[in-house]
């Protein structure tokens, strides 16, 4: 009997010790480390999906509590993991492992500083509401349009958008050395623009049409599609 079965054996693979604070902890962390985003589709994560089968990791002495061994998923994608063969979780984020939660500390994912997260997508992708509803009260966010609108009252022209860039690289510094998670909202639809910005990275590659018919209703609605139109050109996975 390896360290992590019951003494019923696999019969009572749930009910073994690692299924409780142990766990917890572990689901705390897992969803802290992938922003609760599910890996599965990109949508708000509320589950903690184990790779592999429980029994399997028991079975193999490896700790079902390890979250190397688990990745976040909404409800409607665990149930699918569930309800059929079990098929790869392929990750839509690119997360170094350095949040600020206390979940996230106590299973040794904090380190210092670099605590930028770039959510990038095409206009109507839902960025900026991805950041209101993942946000803790402490964080701070750059939002290009929303620091236009700001600065400039919406205009825009090369010297407004290279003082732009100047500010956000004044954000992006700071970043460094803020206690707190720095969220940062830009279109970057290509691997190099976002790799640039950070390795911390939330994608939100909706699709162009839904994007087009989120921002329909905008002002210069035709402009917004052209725009969404390039950044599907654009875009590199």
């Amino acid at each position: 009997m390896n360290r992590y079965q019951s003494r019923g054996g696999k019969a009572d693979v749930r009910n073994q010790t690692w299924n409780r604070a142990a766990w917890q902890r572990t689901r705390k962390a897992v969803l802290a480390r992938d922003l609760y985003t599910c890996r599965d589709c990109g949508s708000k994560a509320t589950s903690v999906h184990h790779l592999q089968p429980v029994a399997q990791l028991v079975a193999e002495g490896r700790n079902p509590c390890d979250p190397d061994e688990c990745v976040a998923l909404c409800a409607a994608c665990h149930g699918r993991q569930h309800g059929g063969a079990r098929k790869e979780v392929k990750p839509v984020t690119r997360v170094n492992r350095f949040l600020t939660t206390p979940a996230a500390q106590e299973a040794g994912y904090n380190k210092a500083g670099g605590r930028l997260v770039l959510v990038a997508g095409p206009p109507g992708a839902g960025k900026t509401t991805y950041v209101k509803e993942h946000k803790e009260p402490h964080d701070l966010v750059w939002d290009y349009d929303a620091v236009l609108a700001s600065v400039s009252g919406g205009a825009w022209n090369f010297e407004i958008n290279r003082l732009m860039m100047a500010m956000r690289a004044a954000y992006i510094k700071a970043a460094e050395t803020y206690p707190h998670t720095c969220w940062l909202i830009a279109s970057a639809p290509t691997r190099a623009e976002q790799d640039e910005i950070s390795s911390n990275v939330v994608l939100l590659a909706v699709d162009a049409e839904t994007c087009i018919a989120r921002t329909a209703k905008r002002e210069d609605g035709v402009k917004w599609t052209a725009i969404i139109r390039r950044w599907w050109e654009k875009y590199t996975p």
